[in-house]
């Protein structure tokens, strides 16, 4: 027999009409907004065998107390932070690192333009209130929770040698040298220009000056090639796992045609990154400020 769901269900938070093993879908499907009811019907109902989709939609009220009204369980915290972790990947880190690439991109076109780029985001106002928000803090915890991820989980690709199997594995290394990476980046560029001062029209010519001299050594190409290539393979790659862990790549061909355009968008990142890394190495012009102090 198809169980139903009444208003009553939807108040208790301990009502399951379903087995075990979909509970946890369940409950997430119980508390999001019917908005997101699109993103999870394609994976659950192929997953709730023949239990209808609509006997899991829910009046949009009872979701919003629900929510804010039962106390989550453990597995459903959990469950919530491993897709907040998914999503943050994407927006906003994902989306920052390809701004990132692109504004960078624009010393291959020539330094005048390049420079007018970093003086218009660094006159931004409350820059660094908008950094800390919406750029450190999204990182930190996607980088918090992907270690997470890394600690919990256990290496198999040697005993099961499936492409997507090795790719997983690759992921999680890529997402521990990218964090390296980070805090390499940000303690030669950003950690200086805060503790000299460096704002508005002088962070420019400081900054500049910085990557002209890391360019000129082979350890600064090293680093900065390793870091740019695991940071676009991890987003790329991670592109193809929140779209099918979300439910928007649902077939195999699907799937397969969606790994081909994420690689070719981390391959188009990469030679970005790439070219930006030679034309500071080719041509280290240094720069001053567009404006006086």
């Amino acid at each position: 027999m198809i169980p139903t769901l009444s208003n009553a269900h939807c108040w208790n938070p301990t009502f399951n009409p379903l087995p075990t093993l979909y509970r946890l879908d369940y409950f997430v499907l119980q508390r999001v907004s019917p908005c997101m009811m699109p993103i999870f019907a394609p994976k659950c109902r192929g997953r709730l065998g023949d239990i209808p989709f609509r006997y899991l939609l829910i009046k949009q009220t009872s979701v919003y107390f629900t929510f804010l009204m039962a106390k989550p369980s453990k597995d459903e915290i959990h469950y919530l932070l491993l897709k907040l972790h998914s999503l943050t990947g994407i927006i906003p880190v994902g989306a920052f690192l390809v701004v990132h690439l692109c504004v960078n991109s624009l010393r291959t076109v020539g330094v005048w333009p390049y420079q007018l780029s970093i003086d218009a985001i660094n006159n931004l106002p409350f820059l660094l209130i908008i950094e800390i928000t919406f750029i450190y803090i999204p990182i930190l915890f996607h980088s918090a929770m992907g270690f997470y991820v890394i600690r919990l989980g256990k290496t198999n690709a040697h005993r099961y040698r499936y492409p997507r199997n090795g790719l997983y594995t690759m992921q999680r290394l890529s997402g521990a040298v990218v964090f390296v990476f980070l805090i390499y980046h940000l303690g030669t560029t950003v950690a200086p220009k805060l503790w000299e001062g460096k704002h508005h029209f002088e962070a420019a010519p400081f900054l500049i000056d910085i990557m002209n001299g890391e360019f000129q050594t082979w350890q600064g190409m090293l680093i900065y090639t390793i870091g740019i290539i695991s940071a676009t393979f991890h987003f790329s790659n991670g592109l193809w796992g929140f779209c099918v862990s979300w439910g928007i790549l649902i077939g195999e061909n699907a799937q397969k045609n969606g790994a081909i355009i994420f690689a070719m968008i981390g391959l188009a990142l990469t030679v970005l990154g790439m070219a930006t890394v030679a034309e500071f190495n080719m041509n280290p012009v240094p720069v001053e400020a567009t404006v006086a102090r």
